[in-house]
């Protein structure tokens, strides 16, 4: 009984994290990330922003359905939450394009069970997490990403012509 409780809830998850990664793309999209947050420094043709963990999670707090929807930033890892769904995943930022940031899940839990890969693909089959910093970024692009204790750290190729 408790497995057939759990595989509906599974069920139930996957449209719920599609619309909570749309909605987290969406509000990356619309700048709702202050100003003041953004540590940005510059060099003659790049730039290197970071944006602290803590500042996502308040974003999606005050403008977000999904409030519950947290980052957690660790050297060379991202850890994404879903506490109400029992959800955990863990993984890196990738750079696709010049300015798209795509989440890749190497592992996760849900209801504190391990996900297999199979599992984790299936969740993903209803909705990558991608955010796309076009946008902000204008003409420059995306030339890395670095997950550090607390942030992510952004490396932007400027370009000026």
């Amino acid at each position: 009984e408790y497995l057939a409780d759990v595989q509906k809830l599974w069920g139930e998850l996957k449209p719920i994290f599609r619309e909570a990664a749309a909605e987290f793309a969406r509000l990356m999209q619309q700048g709702k990330l202050p100003e003041d947050e953004l540590k940005i420094s510059f060099s003659i043709f790049s730039a290197r922003g970071s944006i602290p963990a803590d500042a996502l999670n308040k974003v999606i707090l005050e403008h977000s359905k999904f409030s519950s929807l947290a980052f957690e930033f660790k050297p060379g890892r991202a850890v994404i939450r879903l506490p109400d769904q029992k959800l955990t995943l863990t993984g890196s930022f990738v750079v696709l394009e010049d300015n798209i940031l795509k989440f890749q899940a190497e592992e996760g839990n849900f209801y504190g069970m391990p996900l297999e890969p199979g599992s984790i693909e299936e969740l993903f089959s209803e909705g990558e997490l991608f955010v796309d910093l076009k946008p902000v970024l204008g003409r420059n692009s995306l030339q890395s990403v670095e997950l550090r204790d607390g942030y992510i750290e952004l490396s932007v190729k400027l370009n000026w012509f």
